[in-house]
This record gives C-alpha cells, sequence and structure tokens, in this order.
C-alpha cells in the first residue's frame, strides 16, 4: 500500500458515491467492502484520497477541502450496521469513539460493534483501512456450521472474539456499546498484519475463481493474529447505552437544521429533556457544551459558505443569524486562528 493508496489500478467514478454524504448511520451495502483513507492535513488542499473495494466495485477518488463529499466536513459521529475493523497503516490516527478521543498509532487496530458512534479525525497525517464485516460474514468465517479439518484452526473457541461477536449478536442489547483496541505490543511488529491488507486489495481488484474463499482465508489470518498476545494488546471496552445515543442523534438533527444556533431551553423544548441533561450528554459524546457543540457546526457551515459562495462576510454573517457582525469574527477567529476574508482567500 503506496501513499496513493495501493499498488493496484483502482478506477475513478465519473461523480463521487452518495457514500460520503454526511451520515449518522450506514447500513450494509455489500458481503464485505474495504475502505482507505489517506489524509494530508498540511496539503494547502487538504486533501483527502479515498478507495473503496468491494466485490461489485472498485474506485479512488481525491477529494479537495472544497469538495463537500470530504469526509473532513463530517459534523456528526456515525455507526454501521456492521462490524468495522480499522487498521492505522501509516501516521496516526485520533478517532472520536462515544465520549473519548483515542489516538491509533501505525500499527494499531480497532474492532468496533454496529452501535458505536464514531469518527475519525483529519488533524494528522495518516493512511487507514476500514474493513466492513456483515454479522453473517463473521459467522461463517469464526463460527462455520461444518467442522474445520485441521486441528489449531478453531482457534476463536473460548477466545476474546467469540465473546464479542456472540454478545453482539443481532438479537442481544445487552453489551450494546462494545469495541477492542489492539495495539501492537511494545518494540513489536507485525508486517504479517500489512500483508494480509495488502492480499485484501489484491483480491478485491483482481478476482478470479475461489477468491471468495481466498477473502475468507485472510480474514482467518488477520483475527488469528489479533489473539496473538505477543504481538498486540487487547484492550476490550464496554461504554454507554442505546438510549443516550439515540438522544445524541436528535441533538445533532436539531444542531445541523439549524446550523448550530440553537439555544439550550430551545432544545430541552424541541426534544422534552432537561437542558442540564443534554448538556451533558452532548460533552460526553464530542467533549463540548451545546453552545461549543454549537458554534463548531455553525463555523463549518460559515466555511462551506465562504468557499462555495460570493456572499459577503456579512451577508454570511446575517444568514446564520448573528446580530453581532463582531461577535461572529471573534468566534471564527478562535476557531480556525484567522478571519474569514483570510479563510476564503486561502481556501
Amino acid at each position: 500500500m503506496s501513499n496513493n493508496s495501493n499498488h493496484y489500478e483502482i478506477p475513478k467514478p465519473e461523480q463521487t458515491p452518495e457514500y460520503y454524504k454526511n451520515r449518522t448511520y450506514f447500513p450494509t451495502e455489500h458481503t464485505i467492502s474495504l475502505i482507505l483513507e489517506t489524509a494530508y492535513p498540511d496539503r494547502q488542499d487538504q486533501s483527502v484520497i479515498i478507495s473503496y473495494l468491494s466485490p461489485e466495485m472498485c474506485y479512488t477518488n481525491t477529494l479537495s477541502y472544497g469538495d463537500p463529499y470530504n469526509p473532513i466536513h463530517r459534523s456528526t459521529l456515525h455507526k454501521h450496521e456492521y462490524f468495522e475493523l480499522l487498521y492505522v497503516i501509516r501516521g496516526h490516527m485520533y478517532q472520536k469513539i462515544e465520549n473519548r478521543r483515542h489516538l491509533y498509532p501505525t500499527g494499531s487496530l480497532c474492532l468496533l460493534n454496529r452501535n458505536i458512534h464514531h469518527a475519525e479525525e483529519f488533524s494528522s497525517y495518516f493512511q487507514c483501512a476500514f474493513l466492513a464485516l456483515p454479522q453473517i460474514l463473521i459467522n461463517e468465517i469464526l463460527f462455520p456450521s461444518e467442522p474445520f479439518f485441521f486441528s489449531g484452526e478453531d482457534f476463536i473457541q473460548g477466545s476474546l472474539l467469540e465473546l464479542f461477536v456472540k454478545n453482539n449478536a443481532q438479537n442481544n442489547r445487552l453489551f450494546s456499546l462494545e469495541y477492542v483496541d489492539f495495539i501492537p505490543a511494545p518494540s513489536t511488529e507485525n508486517p504479517h498484519m500489512y500483508d494480509c491488507f495488502e492480499k485484501l486489495i489484491h483480491t478485491f481488484t483482481q478476482p478470479k475463481i475461489g477468491s471468495t474463499f481466498q477473502l475468507k482465508c485472510i480474514l482467518l489470518e488477520i483475527f488469528f493474529d489479533l489473539l496473538n498476545d505477543k504481538l498486540y494488546q487487547t484492550i476490550p471496552i464496554n461504554i454507554g447505552s442505546d438510549f443516550e445515543a439515540e438522544i445524541f442523534d436528535k441533538i445533532t438533527v436539531h444542531m445541523t437544521s439549524t446550523n448550530g444556533r440553537i439555544s439550550r431551553s430551545e432544545l430541552a423544548e424541541k426534544t422534552n429533556y432537561d437542558g442540564n441533561y443534554l448538556n451533558r450528554i452532548v460533552k460526553k459524546y464530542t467533549g463540548l457544551s451545546i453552545f461549543g457543540y454549537g458554534t463548531s457546526i455553525c463555523m463549518k457551515e460559515a466555511c462551506q459558505l465562504l468557499m462555495e459562495t460570493d456572499l459577503t462576510v456579512s451577508q454570511i454573517s446575517e444568514q446564520l443569524g448573528f446580530t453581532n457582525r463582531t461577535h461572529f469574527y471573534s468566534l471564527f477567529e478562535k476557531q480556525y486562528g484567522m478571519t474569514p476574508a483570510e479563510y476564503r482567500k486561502h481556501s
């Protein structure tokens, strides 16, 4: 996997697929899929290279900062209707998982269940793979209906992965918000994990007879390595509740529909929950107060208007509901370290 995502030729689409809209929920669209993201925050255009691989399609695209599909512009956490395994290939990546900000260095992995709200940050250079693993596929690989032929193949029995997958089965809500971090053991490298993801890319881009079985074999190799305590320190984590996650989703909908210009009391009226309780939930999921979360959404909308329209700064300020232009300038400069005019000039 090179800095251009991989060694294989992946076609560019005629237009960026709908997948990269600002969504909070991603359904299962394919049996298995692999997304490669390479972020360059230090480049002037803050571009992100996206490669999407599945049995049905393969494409790659470079999204500049001004592209509305660039995942940099996602303002909310999201979740999937599948398990997701992320693998940091190069650099280091910050990811928000529910109420905490985590740092994942090169070589680390994280397995998230279907209910975890999360989002990667694009504040540092990284190249990362995101592997979508539907429940039915994991069951076929780890818990086949027919026994394995050889001893030692049933390595999953009694392991952390078996407990994690079974606890998070389709109808089991007992452990609804779980994920597992796999951090490389000190002074240890695992080139085999890198090779496994190389083989996944090759199989997606150059399929042939038997590629379905080859994909499943590669996934077994990945899971086997993850359970090797000489290679990875395993940290299982259980947090939060579905109820609070649903409330946070509602808060985010109201926030985005008003460009973040909604007060705590207005949110309380719209959701029928106490404002202080709502503030605690927002703090838990974003690390910000309701005001801070709203401001971040509002300033991102201001950036979009600065880049994509010819509106004056005064008009943008007014459109976003500011009666005091100085206050708008102050919030923007605090958020981005430059005035709106300077931001437009550099975008």
